[in-house]
């Protein structure tokens, strides 16, 4: 009786080391794709704030050659 009962110790031990083990890699694969998202996220982020910049930029320097074309016509 003794033997069957660590063995059900035993096996009941390893159950739970291999479902701790499997909750532990779930939670960092999880941690992981969380924190690539988010780079993803902030690197399209980061691109298109650049993009409107460089085109805020142009349009301001089209603006001021519009009005100088228009200075210099008057």
């Amino acid at each position: 009786m003794e033997r069957v009962l660590q063995t059900s110790d035993d096996v009941r031990g390893k159950f739970e080391r291999e479902y701790t083990q499997e909750l532990t890699d779930l939670k960092d694969r999880h941690a992981r794709e969380l924190e690539q998202a988010k780079n993803h996220l902030t690197d399209l982020y980061e691109r298109r704030v650049e993009h409107l910049k460089e085109r805020n930029d142009e349009l301001e320097r089209r603006g001021l050659k519009v009005e100088q074309d228009y200075r210099d016509k008057s």
